[in-house]
């Protein structure tokens, strides 16, 4: 083999490296939304996609929930030939206003391996009791509810719950709290 051959071998082995080696995992979903936040999950069911591999397929896959984002503290592991386009995770105690994290390690067909960077949900209420005054405008018209508060600490985080028939926008200190138009979306009053 001369020189000029052995440099197109050499790089097409860099490139069959690289290709082994760029499996992604992407789109992580908790009941095919992105990062749910507030919610009462009566079932949780994750999903996900593989992108940039050689493999025609995923050979096994592992799913683990954690308190923290490093996962050392994990509370559930699935493992197997599981489904990405829906695992359904069991067994894990859910408690109110509570993060949990989870991820993805996908192994293909052809030996490539991936692990998704870390994916969240959070709960809602749940259960609990609401503690909160309700408050009413009287009125027939569309009212707007103000409240002056002082908060004496810094605030490093917080959770605003709000409930009420109809629409509402959230503000402090001027500016609108999330992205959402139309929350809190369908419900269904009725049956709770």
């Amino acid at each position: 083999m001369d020189r000029g051959d052995q440099k197109e071998d050499d790089k097409r082995q860099d490139i069959t490296k690289r290709n082994r080696n760029s499996m992604k995992i992407v789109s992580a979903k908790i009941n095919g939304i992105t990062n749910p936040l507030g919610y009462d999950f009566a079932q949780l069911v994750a999903s996900w996609k593989v992108t940039d591999t050689q493999a025609a397929v995923q050979d096994s896959a592992r799913l683990e929930v954690a308190l923290d984002e490093a996962f050392s503290d994990v509370l559930k592991s699935v493992e197997g030939n599981i489904d990405s386009t829906g695992t359904l995770i069991e067994g894990l105690r859910l408690k109110p206003r509570t993060r949990y994290y989870w991820r993805v390690s996908v192994v293909g067909d052809n030996k490539e391996t991936a692990v998704s960077g870390p994916a969240w949900f959070e709960t809602g209420k749940v259960d609990e009791v609401w503690t909160g005054k309700w408050i009413t405008s009287g009125f027939d018209e569309h009212p707007v509810f103000e409240k002056e508060i002082t908060i004496d600490e810094e605030v490093t985080s917080a959770r605003a719950y709000i409930c009420g028939l109809g629409l509402f926008e959230a503000y402090i200190d001027g500016e609108k709290l999330g992205e959402e138009y139309l929350t809190p979306y369908l419900n269904d009053y009725e049956t709770g």
